[in-house]
């Protein structure tokens, strides 16, 4: 199987999942870990945010991190800013998710390498919008990546 047929696989079993630990979501409406949670909500995602200082996010219970959560919920979506990204996903692979999903511009060399090495399949360098019913410029943008290949 070619690596553009493993990517896909990967990402259609990733979204598959519909328990899904999201860390990054944030509280300000106009940030994008706010619009990402949002969305994946919006498409019937059960979601557990990993906030270390909300309680809750839009009426949905918080985690404070990753080893709070509940043992099901085994992928993990990544939106942080890349410098918090590395301690989330060494927290995240002592806790032992099946997947996990970076963001692009969340992901770090180091935070690849961790998940990586703890056997966890790991989702980079692409965006979830393109994935789930894409609208919009996400649509556009998803039919480019398609053309030249690289979906």
């Amino acid at each position: 199987m070619n690596d553009k047929n493993t990517h896909t696989l990967k990402i259609e079993k990733f979204l598959a999942n519909k328990d899904l630990a999201i860390a990054g979501a944030s509280r300000d409406t106009k940030k994008f870990g706010y619009k990402a949670f949002e969305f994946l909500r919006s498409k019937g995602y059960k979601l557990y945010p990993i906030h270390p200082e909300a309680e809750s996010l839009d009426g949905t219970i918080c985690f404070k991190k990753p080893s709070d959560l509940p043992p099901a919920v085994r992928n993990l979506y990544v939106v942080t800013p890349k410098h918090v990204t590395d301690k989330l996903i060494e927290s995240a692979v002592e806790r032992g998710f099946d997947m996990i999903w970076m963001q692009q511009k969340s992901e770090t060399p180091n935070s690849i390498v961790l998940a990586v090495n703890k056997g966890i399949d790991v989702i980079t360098d692409r965006c979830i919008f393109m994935y789930i019913d894409p609208k919009g410029g996400h649509a556009f943008h998803r039919f480019f990546v398609k053309l030249f290949g690289k979906l």
